[in-house]
């Protein structure tokens, strides 16, 4: 759960495949003096993922969804380690299989892709998202 922080991207594997992309912002509960009705209360922290989307589901995505929106993600959590000039670097990735607009925070209209477009529907061939 939280905001997209980026622009969606959407590319083209090698094979066909349609992958999108985009940066996700959570931020844990708020921190502060509870007794004061939420003065001085502050955010807490803010982890940043990447999502990834493969197939029909990037192009809803990359159709559906702007900077800032609130959204759930659900999917497959991996994190990334690596060296990066000397230094150890950790990267957090979301392999996406589900991607909404948070309803707490607004209202949505569905639209299913046959009536949005209907090309969207055409069969894309592979599995692989990278």
């Amino acid at each position: 759960m939280g905001s997209a922080a980026t622009p969606v991207e959407l590319s083209e594997t090698s094979e066909g495949v349609a992958v999108a992309r985009f940066r996700l912002a959570a931020t844990t509960g708020r921190r502060g003096d509870r007794g004061r009705k939420g003065e001085g209360r502050a955010a807490g922290h803010t982890s940043f993922y990447t999502v990834w989307a493969a197939q029909s589901l990037a192009a809803n995505v990359a159709s559906s969804v702007t900077s800032g929106e609130p959204l759930l993600v659900h999917g497959t959590l991996r994190i990334r380690e690596e060296d990066r000039d000397g230094r150890p670097r950790v990267s957090a990735e979301i392999e996406a299989t589900s991607v909404g607009h948070d309803l707490t925070h607004g209202t949505a209209v569905f639209r299913p892709v046959s009536d949005a477009n209907p090309a969207l529907t055409a069969p894309i061939g592979g599995s692989s998202m990278y």
